[in-house]
């Protein structure tokens, strides 16, 4: 009997959720802090009219006021959502 086509599957599994868990892993921080954030703004009562997207307009350039990092659009809304810039880990007030 000739298994080398299981060993090679398992081995080809093996490495594939290993890849998976490293990357649920890296999202578990970010994750848990989205998560918090949900939470909390539940309980804080906010009024949700008010959206962080209302100060942004596409096609414009955003800095970071701890680092200076240049933000397009897009990554500018991405860091008003989660509340810190991406590249120093600054929150914002």
């Amino acid at each position: 009997m000739d298994f080398s086509a299981v060993l090679a599957g398992l081995s080809v599994t093996a490495a594939v959720m290993a890849i998976i868990g490293a990357g649920l892993l890296m999202a578990a921080p970010d994750f848990g802090r989205w998560l918090t954030n949900k939470v909390a703004g539940f309980f804080s009562g906010d009024d949700e009219d008010e959206s962080p997207h209302d100060e942004f307009v596409e096609g414009e350039r955003y800095f970071c006021d701890s680092c200076g990092w240049e933000m397009d659009y897009d990554t500018a809304l991405a860091s008003a959502d989660a509340g810190y810039c991406y590249k120093c880990a600054v929150e914002f007030e």
